[in-house]
């Protein structure tokens, strides 16, 4: 029989990162430590601490006063099997404040998810490549520019609206650090992608938009600028842009499943929608 858990929990600091990364490098994710320290700016965490070593780490990212996203649970494989995943969740749900809860969860998490009361509310396929300018630009019928700071409110609203939670905070940190780019219609702000350093090169994501058309010439616009370059990019399978991108030469290599555990109804939708995630932990 395995032996209790002995590990104490604690918050996570900043002179947790290089332990928390190193667990992560064991596990062949591809988060580097500048990852982990974005990451642990945008929200906060909890770690396991076993004779001085940090054997398992989770974190979570407020998203306004109603909604949180779950992301980096960890467990050091000598550690599991002693309820230490589950210690760190409810840590989690504890401190989020009754929350609705979101995640993306791999296969081996997906039963301890559904054990804590989270249900599936749908798939994400991750796509992965090098980035090529797409032959005709995603769309000709969609104008596309950089962001300015001008911007800035209409794609926050556009983003609560695709994603019924306000996830200003994150995007704030995004214009300033990443390669955003928007559609217009209009003269209005349809849709908005963002493209960042991440993980093996970059990562494109989070991408909204009112049509399909707009999610596919801000790609294209990324992609052109990433010629080159090796990318991954998330996107809700219901979507059904998996096919558009794997005809621009982006694989489909996984697929992953996100749950919620929601103690009150999610938030109506739309127009705008979400077409591809931050990242699998954010969103």
């Amino acid at each position: 029989m395995p032996s209790p858990d002995v590990a104490d929990l604690e918050p996570m600091t900043a002179d947790h990162l290089d332990a928390a990364a190193a667990l992560s490098t064991a596990e062949e994710w591809p988060h580097r430590p500048a990852d982990w320290d974005f990451l642990f700016a945008l929200g906060r965490g909890f770690v396991a601490v076993e004779r001085g070593a940090v054997v398992g780490t989770v974190s979570w990212w407020p998203f306004g006063a109603f909604d949180a996203s779950i992301g980096m649970l960890v467990v050091r494989r000598s550690g599991r099997g002693r309820g230490l995943g589950r210690r760190l969740m409810d840590r989690v749900a504890t401190a989020a404040g009754g929350r609705r809860l979101h995640l993306v969860a791999t296969a081996d998490g997906l039963p301890l998810y559904e054990r804590l009361g989270f249900r599936v509310s749908g798939t994400v396929v991750k796509h992965e490549g090098l980035a090529r300018a797409p032959a005709h630009g995603g769309t000709t019928d969609v104008g596309v520019r950089e962001f300015t700071a001008g911007d800035l409110a209409d794609v926050v609203a556009l983003d609560r609206a695709a994603c019924g939670m306000d996830r200003s905070a994150l995007l704030r940190a995004l214009v300033v650090t990443a390669d955003v780019r928007v559609s217009r219609a209009g003269g209005d702000v349809a849709g908005y992608g963002v493209c960042r350093a991440s993980g093996r090169d970059l990562v494109i994501g989070p991408v909204v938009g009112r049509a399909e058309m707009d999610a596919r010439a801000l790609v294209s616009a990324l992609l052109t600028t990433a010629a080159g370059r090796f990318v991954r990019i998330d996107v809700p399978q219901a979507t059904g842009l998996s096919g558009w991108l794997q005809g621009v030469g982006l694989e489909a290599v996984s697929q992953a499943t996100t749950m919620v555990q929601s103690p009150s109804p999610l938030p109506p939708t739309g127009p705008a929608k979400r077409w591809a995630l931050a990242n699998q932990a954010l969103g």
